[in-house]
């Protein structure tokens, strides 16, 4: 690289060559002026898009369904585990209801997703019959 006092007038650099590299040397700083204003201009951006990017449902007004998905929710409680599973530990007396010697009645339950009558008399009642009518309406044909 050729030294500072190289681009002064002196007998070993013609004219010629010499307005050649200050003319050189104008157009790089106005190249690297450009480019540290495109620099700020893109930083200043990347600030504001990090900082849309950091709002959720919390910070700002949007709604939690525009949340993402992938971030965990911060803790509810901060009590720590206590490493027991769920549920009655060993050790515990278990408590049952006793049978009786002779129950005063005995009911039959239909089986599941079977209704009684009664149950299905009340679903048509409030809630109208489960039956397709010719005009595409539920409820009663008649």
């Amino acid at each position: 690289m050729p030294e500072a006092h190289a681009l002064t007038h002196s007998p070993e650099i013609p004219d010629d060559e010499l307005k050649r590299l200050r003319e050189r040397v104008a157009e790089q700083t106005a190249i690297i002026e450009g480019q540290t204003a495109t620099i700020e201009q893109i930083h200043e951006r990347i600030q504001e898009l990090e900082a849309r990017l950091a709002k959720d449902s919390h910070n700002s007004s949007r709604p939690p369904s525009s949340d993402s998905p992938f971030k965990k929710p911060p803790p509810h409680s901060r009590r720590q585990p206590s490493g027991r599973k769920p549920g009655g530990q060993p050790g515990r007396r278990g408590v049952t209801r006793s049978l009786v010697d002779d129950p005063r009645s005995v009911r039959d339950h239909p089986a599941a997703g079977d209704l009684c009558l009664r149950a299905r008399r009340h679903r048509d009642r409030h809630y109208g019959a489960h039956r397709a009518t010719p005009g595409g309406q539920g409820g009663d044909p008649a």
